[in-house]
């Protein structure tokens, strides 16, 4: 089977699951921006690869982390809840580095919105199974994954190409 059939199709643009794909290319994104942004800053701090083993360690961390909390948090908040709350948690994140600055607010940062992006799939895939249930979920994770990632890489070329002071 080729495509989606009509009630998959209604079903996948429905207002909960549009809503949740556009949070977690906003929570992709930072992921990438921010991964980009972290190495350009250290090397342009001549922090080392020290420092950047330790931010992608502690962006795995994040990563373990939100996965292993996602399914606690799942039983006692919505889809809805832990997609905002991976938002908020990210933009609180994102404020706290820019107040405090330096290297291990960059580092810190890492953990915080690899830990949001993990809690944010988690809540995006439970919206898919609960709002379109009826629909190809390999394909529609796989399309809507795609996606996410191509979100991932469109953001992290924007310090790559573009000069970010780090008081920004």
């Amino acid at each position: 089977r080729d495509g989606a059939t009509p009630a998959e199709e209604i079903e996948l643009h429905s207002r909960s699951v549009l809503s949740g794909s556009i949070v977690m290319i906003i929570i992709r994104g930072s992921v990438g921006f921010v991964l980009f942004l972290i190495a350009f800053e250290l090397k342009q701090e001549g922090a080392g690869t020290a420092w950047f083993g330790v931010a992608l360690s502690l962006a795995a961390l994040g990563t373990v982390v939100g996965n292993a909390s996602a399914p606690r948090i799942r039983r006692h908040a919505s889809e809805e809840a832990m997609l905002i709350g991976s938002l908020v948690v990210s933009a609180v994140a994102a404020a706290v580095a820019a107040i405090v600055g330096g290297t291990g607010a960059l580092v810190g940062l890492a953990f915080a919105v690899n830990l949001a992006g993990a809690i944010a799939r988690l809540g995006f895939e439970s919206t898919l199974q609960r709002d379109a249930p009826q629909a190809n979920r390999g394909r529609a994770i796989a399309t809507f994954e795609t996606r996410f990632q191509l979100s991932w890489a469109v953001a992290a070329v924007i310090p790559v190409t573009v000069a970010i002071s780090d008081r920004v």
